[in-house]
C-alpha cells in the first residue's frame, strides 16, 4: 500500500539521519518500521473483508507507534535543521492521511513549541505550516489550552528575522483566531437567519442607530425604528439561551482570546496567551477582524458585548491620545470605523467619546502626532 510505503521510506531516513547523535529516535523509527508488517497484514484482511472493492480507511493505521519518532525528533531543541524538517514533513503527511490520533494533538504542538525557538528559517516556517494543519485538522479539539499555545508559538515567530516567517505567522494567527469564531458560532448554533440579520443590522442599522440617539440615549424614527427592533431581538436572543454544552467552552476560549488580544496590544501581559506584548499595529488589526467578521457573536452573547466596553473601546481611546506612525493611524482609524458603525447603538457613550477624541485630535493638528514614513504601505 502507498501510505505504509512512504511512511516505512521517511522512518528509514529518520533513523539513518538520527543514527549519529540521536540514538533514541533511531531505535523509536527501527521499533516502528517493525509496527508496519503487522499493519500491512491487518491491512490485507480489512481489505478482503470489505464490501463493493472499497478500501479500508487510513484512520485505521492511527498509531502511536508511528508518530513517536518523529515526536521524539522534535523534542530535540539541539537537533539539525535537516532532522527537524524531516520529522515535521513526516508529521504533516501523517495528518493529511489522518493517521493520528486526536489525543496526540497537544504532543505535536508542545514539540512545535520547542521548534519555534529555532533560528533556522526553514524549520520556523515547517513549524507555521504544521500549526495549521493541526488547528485545522477536523479531528483536533480546540481547547483553551490547545489555542493558547498555538496562538502563543505563533505570536513569537511574529518577532521572526525572516520577512517570509514574519508574514506566514501572522497569516496563520489570523487564520486561527477566525477558525475559532467560526467554531464558537457552529457550536453553539448560530443560524444564517440570525446571521443576516446583525449583517442588516451592521451595514445600516447600527450607524442610523447610534446617529439617532445623539445624547437622549436610543430613541429613533422612520425607518430606523425597525431596524432597532431587529437589533434588540438579537441581543435578547442570546440572554435568554447562552448555549451549553461544547459551545460553552468553545465561547470561554474565544472570550479569552479576544480579551488578551486587547490586553497585549495595551503593551501589557495577556493573561492567557503566554506572550509577554504583540505590536498595537498587529492587535488592532486582529481586533478589527474579528469586530468586522463575527458582529452575530458580540451581539448575542453578553460575555462578549461587554468586551467591547471594557476593552476595546478603553484601547483605541489610549492609542488615539498617544503618537503614533501612519501603519498604526490607518489600523486604529479602521477599527474605530468598524467600532462605531457596526456596534455604536450597543455602545452610543463610548462611540461619543471616541468620535470626540478623534476630532479633538484632528482640531489640533494630528498630522504633527503622527510620523509619515513616505508612502509606506502598512504590512
Amino acid at each position: 500500500m502507498e501510505f505504509l510505503r512512504v511512511v516505512e521510506e521517511e522512518l528509514r531516513g529518520l533513523a539513518a539521519e538520527a543514527r549519529r547523535r540521536h540514538p533514541v529516535v533511531q531505535e523509536a523509527a527501527e521499533r516502528a518500521i517493525l509496527k508496519l508488517r503487522n499493519m500491512r497484514e491487518e491491512y490485507a484482511v480489512a481489505l478482503r473483508q470489505q464490501h463493493e472493492g472499497n478500501a479500508p480507511p487510513l484512520s485505521m493505521f492511527r498509531s502511536q507507534d508511528l508518530l513517536r519518532p518523529f515526536l521524539l525528533a522534535c523534542n530535540h531543541a539541539d537537533a539539525s535543521p535537516h532532522l527537524m524538517t524531516m520529522a515535521m514533513d513526516s508529521i504533516q503527511y501523517l495528518i493529511n492521511r489522518d493517521a493520528i490520533l486526536p489525543s496526540d494533538a497537544p504532543n505535536i504542538l508542545r514539540v512545535l513549541a520547542i521548534q519555534s525557538q529555532s533560528k533556522d528559517a526553514d524549520v520556523q516556517k515547517r513549524v507555521l505550516q504544521t500549526m495549521v494543519m493541526v488547528v485545522t485538522w477536523k479531528s483536533c479539539d480546540m481547547t483553551e489550552d490547545t489555542v493558547a499555545q498555538a496562538l502563543g508559538v505563533c505570536l513569537g515567530l511574529h518577532d521572526a528575522k525572516n520577512a517570509m516567517v514574519r508574514t506566514a505567522a501572522d497569516m496563520t494567527v489570523r487564520q486561527i483566531i477566525s477558525l475559532l469564531f467560526d467554531r464558537v458560532a457552529d457550536e453553539l448554533g448560530v443560524t444564517a437567519a440570525a446571521a443576516a440579520a446583525a449583517a442588516n443590522i451592521a451595514s445600516g442599522g447600527g450607524a442610523g442607530g447610534f446617529a439617532a440617539s445623539g445624547g437622549r440615549g436610543m430613541e429613533m424614527h422612520g425607518e430606523d425604528s425597525e431596524a432597532g427592533t431587529a437589533e434588540e431581538a438579537v441581543v435578547e436572543e442570546e440572554d435568554e439561551g447562552g448555549g451549553g454544552g461544547a459551545g460553552e467552552g468553545a465561547l470561554r476560549c474565544a472570550h479569552l482570546v479576544f480579551q488578551d488580544l486587547c490586553v497585549l496590544s495595551r503593551g501589557e501581559q495577556g493573561q492567557w496567551i503566554k506572550r509577554t506584548s504583540v505590536s498595537a499595529s498587529l492587535g488592532l488589526e486582529l481586533v478589527e477582524q474579528v469586530l468586522s467578521q463575527q458582529p452575530i457573536l458580540f451581539r448575542r452573547f453578553k460575555v462578549l458585548r461587554r468586551l467591547l466596553s471594557q476593552e476595546v473601546c478603553p484601547l483605541i481611546l489610549q492609542i488615539l491620545r498617544r503618537r503614533m506612525d501612519f501603519p498604526l493611524l490607518v489600523r486604529l482609524l479602521r477599527a474605530a470605523s468598524t467600532l462605531t458603525v457596526t456596534y455604536g447603538d450597543l455602545l452610543p457613550n463610548e462611540a461619543h467619546a471616541i468620535l470626540s477624541t478623534m476630532l479633538g485630535s484632528l482640531g489640533t493638528g494630528l498630522g504633527s502626532e503622527v510620523d509619515h514614513p513616505g508612502e509606506q504601505e502598512p504590512r
